[in-house]
């Protein structure tokens, strides 16, 4: 399955902004690969504030 380019953004305990690009099949399967590779998100998942799709 054809992967694209997310950037997940997120905000630590201190409301520092945070961006990370991954790729995934969609928003959500790009959400799960952030919980998995950042142990932030993985111990505060719903910190994430916005998963946006990145244009080829």
């Amino acid at each position: 399955m054809l992967r694209k380019p997310y950037t997940v953004s997120y905000r630590d305990h201190l409301s520092h902004r945070h961006e990370f690009c991954t790729y995934a099949k969609d928003s959500y399967d790009a959400r799960l690969l952030a919980i998995e590779i950042n142990e932030y998100l993985h111990n505060h998942p719903n910190s994430i504030e916005v998963i946006k799709l990145e244009s080829d």
